[in-house]
């Protein structure tokens, strides 16, 4: 993936022409990664940044074809992009009050009492933190979350994960 807060790379004109001759293969192979846990626009996302460094980095030279060198970096950037998603799911699932698993300091409690300081953590989050943890498991995507956010897509990923450590660390560790 790209690096946070980082710029696209500028085209050439032959490169823009390479990537946009190629364009295809970004929803063919985005397609095959379909129904493994990331939203398809996130996909095609990551497969249209993947092309997109492949033709900045393309080297004629080296006597391989541009589609079969773009096809693996597109289908490098669509594993990994499916990779960061399920451990960030996997990391902290939800953001449902009732639906938190928790461990530590709150076990043994009040089903009610336990609602209450989810709803309180989640409320101590700060602004940008808690849309951003809310706007993704509603269901949106990190593309539509970066553009309603006014920020890169890595970035309101970096912002989500942050969330999610703090909720963690304010509602007590997993059991061992």
């Amino acid at each position: 993936m790209s690096t946070p807060g980082a710029k696209p790379p500028r085209l050439t004109p032959e490169q823009q022409a390479l990537a946009r001759d190629h364009v295809g293969l970004v929803k063919t192979i985005a397609g095959r990664h379909r129904g493994r846990g990331l939203h398809p626009d996130d996909l095609e996302s990551a497969a249209n940044e993947a092309l997109t460094r492949a033709a900045t980095t393309y080297d004629p030279a080296r006597g391989v074809p541009f589609s079969a060198y773009a096809r693996v970096a597109i289908n490098h950037a669509c594993s990994q992009a499916i990779r960061e998603e399920y451990q960030r799911c996997r990391a902290f699932p939800t953001s449902k009050a009732e639906d938190i698993p928790l461990n530590g300091p709150t076990r043994g409690k009040d089903p009610g009492e336990i609602v209450h300081s989810v709803r309180e953590a989640l409320a101590a989050l700060p602004p940008q933190q808690r849309e951003i943890l809310e706007a993704r498991n509603a269901g949106m995507t990190w593309l539509e979350i970066s553009v309603r956010q006014g920020i890169g897509r890595d970035s309101a990923k970096s912002i989500y994960d942050r969330a999610c450590e703090t909720l963690r660390r304010r509602l007590g560790p997993p059991d061992p």
